[in-house]
């Protein structure tokens, strides 16, 4: 059985890996359209799609809205997750699990939604706001589970004590319940930054005219022009991923990233 698990281990990592590493050797692919195995090598595309304007402005677009969806999703998370692991009220249970509702829907569902209520309850065009409250309907759920694991992991007994010595409430919450929040707040913004800036299915629905996300321009892009530089720019996203997960595990993020602190 031992031995087994060490083959089990390696095979999972082929069949995760694998994609990944076809994509970084067609970046690299010396040719002029993007085939596996790459014919020679250059590292000529990666200059060809950090050149793009198109890219460029589709980057600075992703940032603008991951950015603006991440704070919401965060500040929204935090205070629901307060509320669930630091207070009981009736229908306490009924609400943690529709809070993490939209995690169950397919996306491309939450991105017609958000539009049907934008363009027919509020009568407004697709927009950045629009975008955003999308992206925010899946990335409070996301920062949701984080925090509220990280939470309910405190001890209790700590703000207890500092309330009992004459601590105010809100230095209770400054000294003590945000510092030991802050892992958990770390990586729930690092993943719903993620999550917002390589999404696509909402994206769709709910751009304004003449706009478009990286994950979009990318996507459209292969229609008419597949070459090595989409392969480029995915890449550079790999590197991006993995940094997040260096700095979830040098700040001890990850440990809150499974299990769930729901009762």
């Amino acid at each position: 059985m031992s031995r087994r698990i060490p083959s089990v281990n390696i095979l999972v990592a082929i069949v995760l890996l694998a994609p990944l590493a076809a994509v970084i050797a067609t970046s690299l692919n010396s040719g002029n359209y993007a085939v596996f195995p790459p014919r020679g090598f250059s590292l000529d595309w990666f200059s060809t799609a950090l050149g793009n304007t198109k890219f460029l402005d589709a980057l600075r677009l992703s940032f603008v809205v991951a950015a603006a969806s991440t704070v919401v999703s965060i500040v929204v998370g935090f205070l629901a997750a307060y509320a669930m692991t630091r207070y009981e009220y009736r229908g306490q249970r009924l609400s943690q699990i529709t809070a993490l509702g939209p995690l169950t829907v397919p996306e491309i569902v939450v991105g017609l939604s958000v539009f049907v209520f934008v363009a027919l309850r509020l009568q407004q065009a697709p927009s950045i706001p629009a975008l955003v409250l999308g992206h925010c309907v899946v990335g409070i759920p996301i920062g949701l589970q984080v925090i509220v694991a990280t939470m309910a992991s405190q001890d209790v007994a700590l703000e207890q004590a500092a309330e009992t010595l004459g601590a105010s409430s809100w230095r209770v919450f400054r000294t003590i319940t945000l510092p030991l929040a802050t892992p958990g707040l770390i990586g729930a913004s690092l993943l719903v930054f993620i999550f917002s800036f390589d999404n696509i299915s909402i994206s769709l629905f709910l751009m304004p005219p003449g706009e478009s996300t990286l994950p979009v321009v990318m996507y459209q892009y292969l229609d008419f022009r597949p070459d090595p530089s989409i392969a480029a720019m995915s890449t550079l996203l790999v590197a991006l991923g993995l940094i997040v997960f260096f700095v979830l595990h040098r700040i001890g993020a990850l440990k809150h990233l499974t299990g769930s602190g729901l009762r």
